[in-house]
C-alpha cells in the first residue's frame, strides 16, 4: 500500500467515524444544560468544577465531530445545498460550543459582582444559542441521511412529492389531463427506497434518482438505465438481486420494495422505462388531474381510473427475486 492508499484509508475511516460520534455533543450539551438548572442560585465547586469540564468535553467533541463530518462530505456521493448548510451551521455550533467553554470558567467567578452576573447571563444566552442551533443541524443531517423532510413525512403521507406542474403529462382526447406511469406509480417507490441515498444531497456512487435528468444520467458506474435494452438495465438488475448480494439495493438493513412495488417496477421497465407513457394496456396507469371541486359520479364508468397497486403475480415477482 502506497502512502496515496494509506491516506485515503485513513480519511475513509476518520469520515465514518461521523455517525458515531454526531450525537455525543448533543447528549453532553442536554447535560451541561442540566447542570445550569440544577446550580441556578449556587455556585459551590461542584457545579463551577461540573460546568467547566463537561464545557471543553462537549466543545473537543463538537470540533471533532465537525472534522469527521468534513472528511466524510468529501467522498463522492456527497453535495449540495442541504450539504453546505449542514457544514456551516455545524461549524457554527462548534464555534458557539468553544465559546461556552471560554465562558464556563467566568460564569462562577466573582459571583456577587456586577462583573460576574454579566458573565453568568454571557454563559447562559451562548449555552441556550449552541442548544437552539442543534436543531437545524441535526435536521439538515437527518434530511441527508433518509431524505429530504424526514421529520415532517409522516404529515404528508400520501401525497405526491413532485407539484403538478413539475410532472411529464399527456393530454387525452376528451380534454382530461393525465399522469405518466412513472410519476404516479414509480417515482413514489423510489423516493421511498432509494433517493435517501440517492437524492439531491446524497447522491452514493455519484447516482441520483430523484428526477429524469438525474436518472437518465446514471452514476459514476455508468447509466442505470439501458434504453435499448430496458429490461438489461442496471437498475432493475441490482433490485432482481437476492437481499443478501451485495450489489443487491436498496442494501441489506434498508426498507426493501414490497412485491407490489416490484411488480411494478417490472411492468415499467417492460413498458421501455418511459418516463411520459400512460402504462401498459390492459392497467389502469394514469389518474386525473382535475378540479377536485367537481368529482366524477361513483357510478361513472367513463371516468379515468385512479391507478391501485396490481397484483403481486407469482411469475413477475419470480421474475425479480
Amino acid at each position: 500500500m502506497n502512502g496515496g492508499e494509506l491516506s485515503s484509508v485513513v480519511s475513509g475511516l476518520i469520515g465514518r467515524l461521523h455517525p458515531m460520534v454526531l450525537h455525543v455533543p448533543i447528549g453532553l450539551l442536554v447535560a451541561l444544560a442540566v447542570v445550569e438548572l440544577l446550580g441556578l442560585g449556587r455556585n459551590g465547586a461542584m457545579v463551577a468544577a461540573a460546568r467547566r469540564v463537561l464545557a471543553w468535553v462537549t466543545a473537543a467533541a463538537t470540533v471533532i465531530a465537525v472534522i469527521t463530518g468534513y472528511v466524510l462530505s468529501r467522498e463522492s456521493g456527497y453535495g449540495g445545498d442541504t450539504l453546505d448548510r449542514h457544514f456551516w451551521l455545524g461549524l457554527g455550533l462548534a464555534g458557539v460550543c468553544v465559546l461556552v467553554a471560554l465562558l464556563a470558567p467566568r460564569a462562577a467567578a466573582n459571583g456577587t459582582s456586577e462583573v460576574g452576573g454579566w458573565r453568568r447571563v454571557a454563559y447562559r444566552l451562548a449555552l441556550v444559542a449552541a442548544l437552539v442551533l442543534v436543531v437545524p443541524v441535526g435536521h439538515l443531517g437527518a434530511s441527508m441521511t433518509h431524505g429530504a423532510d424526514f421529520l415532517l413525512e409522516p404529515l404528508r403521507a400520501g401525497r405526491s412529492t413532485a407539484p403538478d406542474s413539475e410532472r411529464p403529462v399527456s393530454m387525452e382526447a376528451d380534454g382530461v389531463t393525465t399522469v405518466s406511469f412513472f410519476e404516479i406509480r414509480v417515482r413514489p417507490i423510489l423516493d421511498a427506497r432509494c433517493v435517501s441515498c440517492h437524492g439531491p444531497s446524497k447522491r452514493k456512487g455519484g447516482l441520483a434518482l430523484h428526477d429524469r435528468a438525474s436518472i437518465e444520467a446514471g452514476g459514476t458506474s455508468g447509466l442505470v438505465i439501458d434504453v435499448d435494452a430496458p429490461l438489461a438495465s442496471e437498475l432493475l438488475r441490482r433490485v432482481a438481486l437476492p437481499v443478501e448480494h451485495d450489489e443487491h439495493m436498496p442494501p441489506d438493513g434498508k426498507a426493501q420494495p414490497t412485491r407490489e412495488e416490484l411488480v411494478v417496477l417490472q411492468a415499467w421497465f417492460e413498458l421501455g422505462a418511459s418516463f411520459e407513457e400512460a402504462g401498459p394496456t390492459g392497467l389502469p396507469m394514469a389518474v386525473a388531474v382535475g378540479d377536485p371541486a367537481d368529482p366524477a359520479p361513483a357510478d361513472d364508468t367513463s371516468a379515468p381510473a385512479t391507478p391501485g397497486a396490481p397484483p403481486a403475480e407469482a411469475a413477475a415477482v419470480k421474475a425479480l427475486r
